[in-house]
């Protein structure tokens, strides 16, 4: 045992020593790289190399560990960072023509790179083990366990009649989707609930018998990809399959990164695939005369994954850098109050004007037309730290962030609720990216709280006394388990 702290504890110090490089060779090359007067162009390379540089060393750091916030999250974020330079700076301008032509790449890969930097320095490169043991079904955990196949029936439900609501409205078009305002269209956050009670079941599978539920996998999967054939929304499916994967590292089988990494690759043209197919069975076109068929055809592969996924939070990111301070000041907060009272009211009780907040003042100040004909831009996490406070703002929000993000890591290793949570959690960061805070603590306590009490409370309700633990819930064969389940769980 003793050997063994030793080596834990030299382990430890390697990896720190590594993040510490890390640190160092990248902010040179970051800090000469913006010397733009003296380097030209090689100082737009230098800069890309030291954020490159960064995420490479803190991956090697962090062990490889894609459970870990520098796979998941700085990979993610790096793709994110750099998509728009590279695209911009080949003439692909999109919906940015006014404002692209100006922006400033040296900046602007400056501040994302600082926001990871904050990140990674509050998360630490320190790497959690999973304690299978602690998750056990018992007493104590049987109603969250047994809740879940409650919610997640609950949640198909839901989502089916959000999806009937849209076939009967005859809208094949997303803009008019979001236009034409019914709170049942707004229903999403019912694929994030989804995805808690899928984490849930699929780690009381693992409790069961350590053996990948195949079967339950595949009808998911099939099901979130069909209502994305029909509500254009791709969120859903690949905020389902990036956690699956981590959910699959932790629990059965552990994934080398090479493979996580080619999964991003293949999931984000996936998602450009896709995108193209959006509301696809209410339209009446042949294959081949879809617009978005015709485009990918004609495009570099390259070029359609950092289009179809990652280029909107740079852009919008440029634009802000642009126009702010020089031409509009900071907003120093004053709307962050708007923000939380949006973040607490669910979204489909109320259209997208009913108050201003950050979001909606970043839409209506520079994109103003757009935004009124129903296309709205989304947002971007690192502008949102800027636009209120500067660079300051940039650090100070994402040292918050990581520090959250490590909180809710290590405690995953000991505890089956904070796992939940961690994975969950996951989710709603990525796709936080290209959004602002407020996204994070909406989706914080509406798709993660709220259906975690809900579990435990159905779970409690519904198990009546003298009942044994659950192992298998409400749905059993086949429709669910591919295993005999051994004990009965309470019946619908």
């Amino acid at each position: 045992m003793k050997q063994y702290a030793n080596y834990s504890k030299n382990s430890n110090r390697l990896q720190a020593m590594l993040f510490l490089v890390s640190i160092i060779i990248s902010c040179t090359l970051v800090l000469l790289g913006t010397w733009s007067d003296i380097f030209g162009v090689y100082g737009l390379v230098a800069v890309i190399a030291g954020f490159i540089i960064f995420v490479v060393l803190g991956c090697v750091s962090a062990q490889f560990d894609i459970s870990h916030p520098f796979i998941w999250f700085n990979v993610v974020f790096m793709l994110y960072s750099l998509a728009t330079p590279i695209l911009n700076l080949q003439g692909e301008y999109y919906y940015y023509k006014k404002y692209a032509p100006f922006f400033n790449y040296y900046q602007m890969i400056m501040a994302q790179f600082l926001a990871v930097l904050a990140f990674s320095i509050a998360v630490t490169p320190k790497v959690v083990s999973y304690d299978i043991e602690l998750y056990k079904l018992t007493e104590k955990t049987d109603p969250i366990y047994r809740g879940s196949y409650y919610l997640l029936i609950i949640s198909i439900i839901i989502s089916i009649v959000s999806l009937i609501t849209i076939i009967k409205s005859g809208i094949v078009i997303k803009t008019e989707l979001i236009t034409r305002y019914n709170p049942v269209y707004g229903l999403s956050f019912m694929w994030n609930i989804l995805d808690v009670a899928l984490i849930t079941i699929l780690l009381q599978k693992r409790l069961q018998a350590n053996k990948l539920p195949l079967r339950f996998i595949i009808i998911m999967t099939g099901y979130i990809t069909f209502a994305l054939l029909i509500s254009g929304e791709r969120g859903p499916l690949f905020r389902y399959l990036l956690v699956l994967a981590i959910l699959i590292h932790i629990l059965f089988k552990k994934l080398k990164l090479r493979y996580f990494l080619l999964a991003i690759l293949l999931g984000a043209y996936m998602g450009t695939i896709l995108g193209a197919f959006k509301m696809f069975l209410l339209t009446d076109l042949r294959l081949a005369d879809m617009p978005g068929i015709l485009d990918l055809q004609r495009s570099n592969i390259m070029n359609k994954i950092l289009e179809g996924e990652f280029r909107s939070a740079g852009e919008n990111l440029g634009v802000v850098l642009q126009m702010v301070p020089s031409s509009i000041s900071y907003l120093y907060g004053r709307l962050m109050f708007n923000d939380l009272i949006r973040a607490f009211i669910p979204g489909f009780l109320f259209a997208r004007e009913t108050f201003h907040h950050t979001s909606l003042w970043f839409n209506e100040t520079f994109f103003g037309r757009a935004y009124g004909t129903g296309m709205g831009m989304g947002f971007s996490l690192v502008g949102y730290g800027y636009v209120n406070f500067g660079y300051p703002g940039i650090v100070g929000l994402f040292l918050g962030l990581g520090w959250i993000t490590k909180k809710l890591y290590h405690k995953a290793g000991h505890s089956n609720i904070y796992l939940i949570v961690y994975l969950s959690f996951i989710a709603v960061l990525i796709s936080a990216i290209r959004a602002d805070l407020t996204s994070i603590v909406s989706q914080g306590w509406k798709h993660i709280l709220v259906p975690i009490l809900l579990m435990i409370w159905l779970g409690r309700t519904m198990r009546k006394e003298g009942q044994p633990i659950s192992t298998g819930g409400a749905m059993r064969k086949p429709f669910l388990s591919p295993r005999k389940i051994v004990a009965r769980g309470p019946q619908l």
